[in-house]
């Protein structure tokens, strides 16, 4: 569930799943953050399977229909905010040199849009 795009233009979305993915994404970046001094490749496969799931996010939300279909839910727009920041982040591939930077930013993003700032 958590890969899916969070909003599809059909369903509505209440507060507590867009905390929950929000959450989800930060975790995915503090485990990356974690492991990343003992196991860089390992920290690295997370920060290339989180940037995926952001992609994934970033072109959905992009969408005019999407935007349109959730444009009066309030958490839409830091939500869809927060995932472009984090997303963009880093250009170009992940690498070694890159990674660290991009989970430590895809957290911070994440618990500076959260709706109820309350970080991990």
């Amino acid at each position: 569930m958590l890969n899916e795009p969070m909003f599809d233009g059909y369903k509505d979305v209440t507060d507590e799943e867009v905390v929950e993915k929000m959450k989800y994404f930060m975790s995915k970046a503090k485990k990356g953050m974690d492991i990343h001094e003992y196991d860089k490749k390992g920290s690295l496969e997370v920060a290339k399977e989180l940037r995926e799931e952001l992609k994934t996010e970033y072109k959905n939300n992009d969408l005019v229909r999407i935007s349109k279909a959730y444009q009066e839910y309030e958490l839409f727009s830091p939500y869809s905010k927060a995932v472009h920041e984090a997303y963009v982040s880093v250009t170009g591939a992940m690498s070694y040199k890159k990674h660290f930077h991009f989970l430590y930013d895809v957290y911070s993003y994440m618990l500076s849009y959260l709706p109820t700032n309350d970080g991990e």
